[in-house]
């Protein structure tokens, strides 16, 4: 899975714990996207094969690397940092877009 879905699927978890919120219409475990189905019915099963968190298998080495990179404002050069805010950023957009 590619590190974007990993992100999306974390941030899901995240903002699951962050009480009270919309809930998807589908499992009702995450929040909606905006009243339609959440990332994790959305993708699960279709687009990608698991969800590491709802097995209790750890993230991927490259996405918790680009994360605390991100997170902590490291790395050994600025492009791919600024690279991978892009990234996520985009990634997040598309997701809450109004088709």
């Amino acid at each position: 899975m590619c590190i974007i879905c990993e992100h999306q699927l974390y941030e899901e978890h995240r903002n699951a714990e962050a009480l009270p919120f919309d809930p998807c219409p589908d499992c009702g475990k995450f929040p909606s996207n905006e009243g339609e189905s959440c990332y994790h019915c959305f993708s699960v099963g279709n687009t990608i094969d698991e969800c590491s968190e709802c097995l209790g298998k750890p993230w991927s080495n490259d996405f918790l690397s680009a994360k605390a990179e991100i997170e902590n404002g490291t790395g050994s050069h600025d492009e791919p940092l600024t690279r991978l805010k892009s990234l996520f950023s985009s990634a997040n957009r598309i997701r809450t877009s109004k088709d």
